[in-house]
């Protein structure tokens, strides 16, 4: 559903059901604030608890778009960020590396998989 946010602009709240990779079963609120849209990506975080190099601990924000990509509201759109809302659930860690929030999630992830 939408709302506004505290600055007025809208908020999308969704929910990631998770088919496939280590999560899966599982089901992980986020929202999208679009703060400066379409100039701006939309800002991701996640409101659920996930532990993931990409999702920073304290916040659960996340980088819109995968490492070394940079937005641009001619190209992207907010359908590129709900794949990678999709991307980061299903523990698809291609490019992750180059957007690391969470150090811990980021050893485990690539020290010991079955672990993560």
């Amino acid at each position: 559903g939408g709302r506004d946010g505290a600055g007025g602009w809208p908020v999308w709240d969704g929910v990631a059901f998770v088919r496939s990779g280590p999560l899966a079963g599982g089901a992980f609120a986020f929202a999208l604030a679009f703060v400066d849209y379409p100039a701006s990506a939309p800002e991701l975080c996640f409101v659920s608890d996930l532990f993931h190099p990409e999702v920073e601990e304290t916040s659960g924000r996340v980088d819109p778009l995968p490492a070394g990509c940079k937005w641009d509201g001619s190209r992207h759109s907010a359908l590129d960020v709900l794949k990678r809302v999709k991307a980061v659930v299903e523990c698809s860690l291609e490019g992750a590396r180059g957007s690391v929030r969470n150090a811990d999630a980021d050893s485990l992830a690539h020290d010991d998989p079955e672990a993560f």
